[in-house]
């Protein structure tokens, strides 16, 4: 049932992950374009907006074509570029591609003797895995390493925390209710006294709590708890911690595209920007400088312990600090109220983005269609042909049920083609390779109704036991098999309605038995000729 699951919805699950994540990174390249446009006009809650647009877009299943979509405008741009010899070349590739697409078939044996085509794509075969597949399970890999490597993560900080104190101190617990109270949060926090968290931090969603370190609680003073206290309220208050979780999800799914991993850090960091704007609309005008002196103050001592998605602490590296501390020194409240320039940003990029291309969807649909129809007319030629070796088979058996050869001539539709086998008591004496005088009608017989159809690749093939030849004459059993196989065709051949260049002989020795050679009665088997008539391909018409 796994398997079936696995063979089923696998593919589509890749596929959709690959097109998305290039979907998505067109859209990171248009988001810092746009902060790079707009460095000095967009505020940090709407810079962090934009990031919010490349989550929804990585979570989107499906969504509409249109015209307005920038990934149309990109590919009307790649079309303008084309000219019609590049036109005529992808064409030609995606006719070749569809040719090779289905190539091939299997017939399949039923109890009653009925047999059904079975078309199978070349590219795939039992024991090996075609490019695709292998990028798949890769992929799939990754994502299973990846997902148990940050369970076993938050796994150990939730043993580590579960260990923790709670912070009793009356002076902290004091600010700390304040500060909610202004912020006007009622959801319960706890704190807690964590020991090898060297930033503060807030951890997890359904239960959140801030954590802080012994320094923290006795080393600041409480301007400086009430600063660390409103942002990670901020952080609270903004559901930062389950957008990171959910981000980090999606970019498990995405773990091979580095452009993704880029766009999660640099929206960490814009997180904290807007993470600090909010805060400082809860701290006086004067006291500005003061909170950037406290982030300074803590990041100076800032690790990377337990950085996981369901911690949000104070972090940043030089260039991010640097950022923090123009915007907090720049920062005016009214600036973090709603702006005309931040909601058309938003809204411009949620259009341009979140639908797909209609003419990527209306090529696809083209070239989808073609291919259908190619495989019909494919399918049709098929079952076509196999009516026709249903046919001939008829013709063969109905001689042998005449001439009572049922227990030394038989054909059998394979995966190959039609087989006609015809043991060695009726064709040849032991140790010789000159078909028996009154079995050469045999043969003749078999040469009429081969030219009743359309010509056709036939190969003749001799098989013998496993009892080594005691003949002077022959060295090994796979010089008897060969010069029977092409004295039998030899004997084909003398009927000039038969195309030559469609036959040849080969000889197996005992190396393809079809039974055991434990009994005289099942070496008596193995010791045959077989005709082999294939299906008639694009190959052989």
């Amino acid at each position: 049932m796994l398997g079936v699951l696995c063979n089923l919805y696998l593919p589509i699950i890749f596929e959709w992950v690959i097109e998305t994540s290039i979907m998505a990174s067109i859209l990171v390249g248009l988001i810092l374009c746009l902060k790079m446009l707009l460095k000095n006009k967009l505020t940090p809650r709407w810079q962090y907006a934009l990031w919010l647009i490349l989550l929804v877009r990585l979570m989107l299943p499906w969504s509409p074509n249109s015209s307005f979509s920038m990934y149309t405008l990109l590919l009307q741009g790649y079309e303008n570029l084309s000219n019609p010899l590049q036109e005529n070349i992808k064409m030609q590739t995606i006719k070749e591609f569809n040719e090779r697409k289905i190539n091939s078939f299997n017939l399949k044996a039923e109890n009653e003797g009925e047999r059904e085509i079975i078309f199978q794509d070349e590219g795939k075969s039992f024991g090996h895995l075609s490019i695709y597949e292998l990028l798949m399970y890769v992929w799939l890999l990754g994502v299973l390493c990846l997902s148990s490597f940050i369970i076993i993560v938050n796994r150990r900080l939730q043993i580590y925390l579960h260990k923790q104190p709670v912070i009793t101190d009356e002076r902290v617990l004091h600010i700390f209710k304040n500060c909610k109270e202004q912020m006007s949060i009622k959801r319960e926090i706890s704190l807690l006294l964590a020991g090898k968290i060297s930033s503060p931090a807030l951890h997890g969603y359904v239960r959140p709590r801030i954590l802080l370190c012994e320094k923290h609680v006795t080393q600041l003073d409480d301007k400086q708890l009430r600063f660390i206290f409103y942002h990670e309220l901020a952080h609270f208050k903004r559901k930062d911690v389950g957008v990171n979780w959910l981000m980090y999800s999606l970019l498990i799914l995405n773990w091979f595209n580095p452009v993704l991993w880029y766009a999660y850090y640099a929206m960490r960091e814009d997180q904290e920007i807007a993470c600090d704007a909010l805060a400082l609309t809860f701290i006086g005008k004067k006291e500005k400088l003061a909170y950037g002196h406290t982030i300074i103050t803590l990041l100076e001592h800032y690790s990377n312990f337990n950085q996981t998605p369901s911690l949000k602490n104070l972090s940043g590296n030089k260039y991010a600090l640097k950022r923090r501390i123009l915007m907090i020194k720049k920062f005016n409240k009214k600036s973090y109220r709603w702006s005309i320039l931040g909601i058309a940003a938003v809204i411009g990029v949620s259009i341009f983005s979140l639908m797909n291309a209609k003419i990527a969807e209306s090529s696809f649909e083209k070239e989808n269609t073609s291919i259908k129809a190619f495989a019909s007319q494919t399918k049709e030629a098929k079952e076509k042909e196999m009516d026709e070796l249903k046919a001939l088979q008829k013709k063969i058996d109905l001689y042998i049920n005449e001439k009572q050869l049922i227990s030394s001539f038989q054909t059998k539709l394979t995966e190959k083609g039609l087989m006609v086998t015809i043991l060695e008591d009726v064709l040849f004496d032991s140790g010789k390779t000159d078909i028996k005088l009154e079995s050469v009608g045999i043969v003749k017989e078999l040469s009429h109704f081969l030219v009743s159809v359309a010509p056709r690749e036939i190969t003749v093939s001799g098989h013998t036991d496993n009892v080594p030849i005691a003949n002077a004459k022959f060295s090994s059993n796979w010089e008897l098999s060969t010069q029977r196989a092409v004295n039998f065709m030899q004997v084909l051949l003398q009927n000039k309605e038969l195309p030559v260049e469609k036959f040849s002989a080969i000889g197996y020795g005992d190396y393809r038995p079809i039974s055991q050679n434990d009994t005289q009665e099942r070496k008596a088997k193995n010791r045959r000729v077989e005709v082999l008539i294939l299906p008639l391909t694009e190959k052989t018409k």
